[in-house]
């Protein structure tokens, strides 16, 4: 009898504990795509709007309220607007630091290897820099390494990553190409855990080199946690999507590509995402038009012939 109540015992531990690894699942889950909340509460019926407001989105003017921040975080100091976008990026680094010595991703590349940032840098096998095209239009931007980035020293090499090149592809992109991907953090972190905040925070400065060197028209944004450097206190699921433009540069958030894998029903609303990426991305990718000739020019050209010798 007793034997029997221990197995039941055992039985039901074992059930709870399984449960309680799922909720903890679902909660990271829920993180990453609406930020941490308290309360679910119904959501009201879609309406045209919404309907509409699935088309691509209109990139606010450089007067937007939210374009003016876009660099600009709490702890930066007053900048003048009137500089370039890349400028303000530098303007973020502190005054001291060495990063303001440092111009080329090779350089950078070798003073991440030789600091440490984070306590997670000591643990590490190898510094993640990034990885494609250090003169790209496009930068992407994800939160931390994981394992197989951590082995081989590489951005975006795991099962996430892989998605990624196939939905970059899907819209004429690449990393060998015309793609920077790179993640806020340079180390995995334990267990592949989020970032903490301090650790987003030590490595901000970091990644304001890498785009100041790099200098992108458009920079992704995937998930919430990369989405802190620029906008702490919003979620990824009300940003997504959603271009913020600064003078030439544009932010435009999109959901990480790892939570197609924990949820095979959001890959079709990232392709939808990408697909729209894609279209702000044309319009770098199209050549410029010829100039048209001057009318006298051209009526000159047109019916003039060679004088007779």
């Amino acid at each position: 009898m007793i034997g029997h109540l221990l197995t039941c015992f055992n039985t039901t531990i074992c059930g709870l504990t399984e449960a309680l690894t799922e909720a903890r699942k679902l909660l990271a889950f829920q993180r990453e795509l609406v930020g941490s909340t308290r309360f679910l509460t119904c959501l009201p019926a879609a309406s045209e709007s919404d309907a509409s407001s699935r088309s691509i989105p209109t990139i606010p003017p450089p007067g937007d309220a939210m374009a003016s921040t876009l660099f600009d975080t709490s702890e930066a100091p007053v900048l003048d607007t009137d500089q370039s976008p890349y400028k303000r990026v530098e303007a973020l680094i502190p005054a001291d630091s060495p990063l303001h010595g440092i111009t080329s991703l090779e350089e950078l590349g070798e003073w991440l290897a030789s600091n440490v940032l984070v306590p997670i840098d000591e643990t590490r096998l190898n510094p993640v820099l990034g990885a494609g095209n250090p003169n790209a239009d496009l930068m992407v931007i994800g939160e931390a390494p994981g394992a197989e980035e951590d082995k081989r020293g590489e951005a975006f090499v795991g099962r996430a990553g892989k998605l990624l090149d196939q939905i970059l592809e899907a819209i004429g992109f690449s990393r060998e190409e015309n793609v920077y991907i790179c993640n806020i953090l340079k180390s995995r972190p334990p267990n592949n855990r989020d970032p903490f905040p301090g650790e987003i925070e030590a490595c901000s400065h970091y990644l304001d080199a890498q785009i100041e060197a790099i200098r992108p028209r458009i920079i992704v944004p995937l998930g919430r946690h990369a989405l802190s450097r620029w906008f702490p206190n919003e979620s990824i699921g009300r940003l997504r999507a959603k271009p913020r433009r600064f003078g030439d540069v544009t932010l435009f958030p999109l959901y990480h590509p790892a939570a197609a894998l924990h949820n095979g029903g959001l890959r079709a609303t990232i392709e939808e995402d990408f697909a729209k990426l894609g279209t702000l991305l044309g319009g770098l990718k199209a050549p410029p038009a010829e100039p048209a000739a001057p009318a006298a020019e051209a009526d000159c050209c047109a019916g003039a012939r060679p004088p007779d010798a």
